[in-house]
């Protein structure tokens, strides 16, 4: 018999790019924890390198949790001009840390 309330528990971010005509769409999902920031800050400079006249806008449908470094990050990237979209957590979890970002309507 398997204890799974035993085994440790993997936090996973995955981070999809996906480069269209007038804007970069950088896709979220999973745990945005201090474990991945770094991740995600260099995926946002590639970004930005090959930006051009484009937009980005981060899809956090699929984010399921945002820690204090994550919160920071998205906030930097706010600030940065990104723009976002999807799930609750662009309400919520932010919130919760002083932020008051809100999704952007389309």
């Amino acid at each position: 018999m398997q204890c799974y309330n035993c085994l440790p528990r993997f936090r996973m971010l995955r981070i999809t790019i996906d480069d269209k005509k007038d804007a970069v769409i950088v896709r979220l999902e999973g745990e945005l924890i201090g474990l991945w920031i770094q991740e995600v800050e260099q995926c946002w400079k590639k970004v930005f390198a090959s930006l051009g006249e484009r937009s980005v806008h981060v899809d956090l449908s699929a984010v399921s949790f945002v820690d204090t470094a994550g919160g920071a990050l998205l906030r930097r990237m706010h600030d940065a001009g990104f723009r976002f979209a999807g799930g609750a957590v662009t309400g919520q979890a932010w919130n919760r840390e002083g932020c008051d970002l809100q999704a952007d309507a389309n």
